[in-house]
């Protein structure tokens, strides 16, 4: 133990706290199998994957019952770690690391630090790895931890979470947003895959005057005189362009202005090797002086279209067409891959314009509302970040 100006508490190894516990399902019980997951913690495996990704042979998987810890060496930088409270025990991979803590901590006080800003960076600066960094117990136990009298830390935790649960029920409030806004156009236009209201179908290529993939020049990080914004596979997300982490290039004037994206462009992701992220798209809002990577396509409709590029995106963003859309991608180098050809295969059900208006005067509502709610999440987010700052300086 010592001390350290930052924070008034005395300060810890956590080699001083924790126990590194290994127990194997030997006798090859049947046990539910868990994953840990960075926003809810233990999870059963199957309600996070689709399909079962675990062995059929769980002898050399580990057991966990109330109270232990455990997580994936290499997920735990962003947060996936968490103490087992479920009645009986349970079984996580062989790959992970479970530990027990000893009765100077509190479970929830050291899971609220492991998962803070200080207590990820901490994680990132003691994790190693030639090809994917991953944190072992022997690294975890040399992190250090200012750490309160027992009673303490159950009261700040306690003040924890009071505050993590408003920021939950933020969350869930625009989560339901989201779910409300499916329904919506489930009960509008029936499932777009298996085409339940019986649309006309149509194939996207018969709609669009122009398909192109984007740059493949090398991108710079800072902007310089001459360069130009560009957009990359982070910067697609939920069927929103964001300005997260942009990068930039200089291009000649002829074939940056063949890239430059307009109002009404819709940007499709076409490789990753998540096939999660395959077909993701989003939609160009308005003139915008940017351009695209190679790993996007960019599709713009015909003047005339019948078609509202706000409804194409949201149609391409139902869970039956992601699907669709995952199953017929081509498989390279373990890259998941569309390509022009295929994207302009896709089938639409042909909805009068009318009712793609309709529905996208509700989408606008629900999209300002959630607007108001992300604003308010963020605010949320922050709070919680500054009162656990407090919290690990003792100032609560």
């Amino acid at each position: 133990m010592w001390t350290n100006k930052n924070t008034k508490l005395p300060i810890y190894k956590l080699k001083d706290l924790l126990e590194d516990y290994t127990q194997k399902n030997k006798k090859d019980e049947t046990i539910p199998v868990y994953s840990v997951t960075n926003k809810e913690g233990f999870t059963i495996s199957t309600d996070v994957f689709s399909k079962e990704v675990f062995s059929k042979n769980l002898k050399t998987y580990k057991i966990v019952s109330d109270g232990d810890f455990a997580y994936n060496p290499s997920r735990i930088n962003v947060g996936s770690i968490d103490f087992f409270r479920q009645d009986g025990q349970g079984l996580v991979s062989p790959l992970y690391v479970t530990f027990r803590t000893k009765n100077s901590i509190d479970n929830r006080y050291l899971k609220y630090y492991l998962k803070s800003k200080i207590g990820r960076a901490l994680i990132r600066a003691n994790t190693s790895g030639s090809v994917r960094d991953t944190l072992s117990f022997k690294n975890l136990s040399n992190i250090n931890i200012p750490l309160p009298l027992i009673n303490d830390q159950k009261r700040y935790v306690k003040t924890l979470d009071q505050a993590d649960t408003l920021r939950r029920k933020r969350k869930q409030a625009i989560e339901l947003l989201d779910e409300y806004l499916k329904s919506v156009f489930l009960d509008m236009f029936g499932d777009p895959v298996s085409n339940s209201k019986g649309w006309d179908v149509i194939k996207f290529g018969e709609i669009i005057s122009e398909i192109c993939y984007g740059s493949s020049r090398q991108s710079i990080t800072e902007k310089i005189k001459d360069s130009i914004p560009i957009l990359r596979i982070p910067n697609i997300l939920k069927g929103s362009i964001n300005n997260y982490e942009l990068q930039y290039q200089i291009l000649p004037p002829n074939e940056k202005e063949k890239l430059l994206l307009k109002k009404g462009d819709i940007l499709f992701v076409r490789t990753n090797g998540n096939p999660d992220n395959i077909g993701r798209c989003a939609v160009c809002t308005e003139d915008i002086e940017c351009i695209f990577a190679s790993y996007l396509i960019r599709t713009r409709l015909f003047e005339n279209s019948n078609f509202d590029p706000i409804f194409i995106r949201y149609l391409f963003s139902m869970d039956s067409y992601k699907y669709k859309i995952r199953k017929e991608s081509r498989t390279t180098a373990g890259n998941y891959n569309i390509n022009t050809k295929g994207i302009k295969n896709f089938d639409l059900i042909n909805v009068p314009k009318k009712l793609q208006q309709e529905f996208i005067a509700i989408y606008n509502h629900i999209s300002s509302l959630k607007q108001k709610m992300l604003l308010q999440s963020e605010e949320l987010e922050t709070q919680f970040q500054a009162l656990s700052q407090r919290a690990f300086k003792g100032e609560l």
